[in-house]
């Protein structure tokens, strides 16, 4: 039988506190998803880095959504639960194949959880407006640059400089308090043994602190959320860069069967080379949903800038859509979403620095 050495004086105490007695073995739950979309892209025919241009259509295996998740739990006879987790994803781009997404160990009681391993951290708890998303896309997952020119894909995605994804990582969650929880992760060197398998964007450490309150007043409900990201860059030869300083601010409000969304976030220059005019990405989201029986409905919107290159003018980008999800049956759904976005470089004028793309992706997900 393998054990498992736990190498830091933190880790070793809370294995200290499982003990040897044993409340059985664990329980394993096995489920997943299987969505196939069908993407009708049309474009501005431009010219730039790892993005489709012009027209055309595709059907692919959407790999955020097509999972396979294997789950055991258990708890010891002294009151420490524990739980592991395996999450098995097809190949980006539909390929044949596939690899591990996130895979994790927490180990929690009355005084919180630790989780080791693969997993979001604190930024990646922070809802915003792609917490209502009703489609199989929006922009903190599937990338849709793979069928529109969006010169660069740092735009596209909400997540500010510095945030760590589904990195290797130690988190601490804290038990609610009266609706408040707070979460605390640390990412070590990427460049250190077994840490290639999930990069952290380069950087040497990265620590993130993330506050949340959630709260229900006489049906309506109400949660937000803050994250703030510090990091010390693994600068190249050379060359110097900004420390990691961004953070990540969202909510949510429900009211009987309408929701809202917002997100906002700001990175300041981190990971920039310092002395230049670049800055990080930095702009905000918005949704609103209405769920009426087995149908639900959401439109959102993005905008969002940085700039690279030490430019004058920022990159920016601006995103909206309309999206529904039908409920066929108890596992199977049917969805169709309609997304427009514009891009304008701040490396110049012209076809070679704008975008302006439509996509519209129907598909079908069965879970189970």
């Amino acid at each position: 039988m393998k054990k498992i050495l736990l190498g830091t004086s933190a880790l070793a105490a809370v294995a200290l506190t499982a003990g040897s007695a044993s409340a059985g073995a664990p329980k394993v739950v096995f489920d997943g998803a299987v969505t196939y979309d069908y993407v009708f892209y049309d474009n501005d025919n431009r010219t730039a880095t790892g993005a489709v241009s012009g027209q055309g259509h595709s059907l692919t295996a959407n790999e955020q959504q097509s999972e396979l998740h294997w789950t055991a739990t258990g708890s010891s006879d002294n009151g420490l639960e524990y739980t592991a987790r395996m999450d098995w994803r097809v190949l980006a781009g539909g390929g044949s194949g596939g690899g591990m997404d996130e895979s994790w160990v927490k180990l929690g009681g009355g005084w919180g959880s630790l989780v080791i391993g693969q997993d979001d951290g604190a930024e990646g708890n922070t809802p915003d407006a792609n917490s209502l998303n009703g489609g199989p896309w929006m922009t903190d997952g599937n990338n849709m640059g793979r069928h529109m020119n969006q010169l660069g894909t740092s735009l596209y995605y909400f997540s500010p400089t510095g945030a760590t994804g589904d990195a290797n990582k130690l988190a601490y969650y804290t038990p609610n308090f009266s609706g408040f929880s707070a979460i605390v992760s640390f990412t070590p060197n990427t460049s250190q043994s077994a840490q290639a398998a999930a990069s952290s964007g380069g950087n040497d450490n990265t620590g993130e602190i993330g506050l949340k309150y959630s709260g229900d007043f006489s049906g309506v409900g109400l949660t937000l959320a803050g994250a703030y990201i510090a990091g010390t860059p693994n600068s190249s030869a050379g060359t110097e860069l900004e420390d990691i300083r961004s953070y990540h601010l969202g909510g949510l409000l429900s009211v009987g069967d309408f929701g809202v969304g917002l997100g906002y976030i700001d990175s300041g220059d981190s990971g920039t080379t310092k002395g230049s005019t670049n800055e990080g990405l930095n702009g905000f989201n918005a949704s609103v949903s209405y769920s009426m029986d087995s149908l639900y409905l959401n439109g959102y919107y993005q905008n969002s800038q940085d700039r690279t290159g030490g430019n004058t003018k920022d990159n920016e980008f601006e995103l909206w859509g309309v999206a529904a999800t039908y409920t066929v049956a108890e596992g199977l759904s049917t969805y169709a979403q309609f997304t427009n976005t514009t891009v304008e470089s701040g490396a110049g004028t012209g076809s070679a620095f704008e975008n302006d793309a439509n996509i519209l992706v129907v598909g079908t997900k069965v879970s189970f």
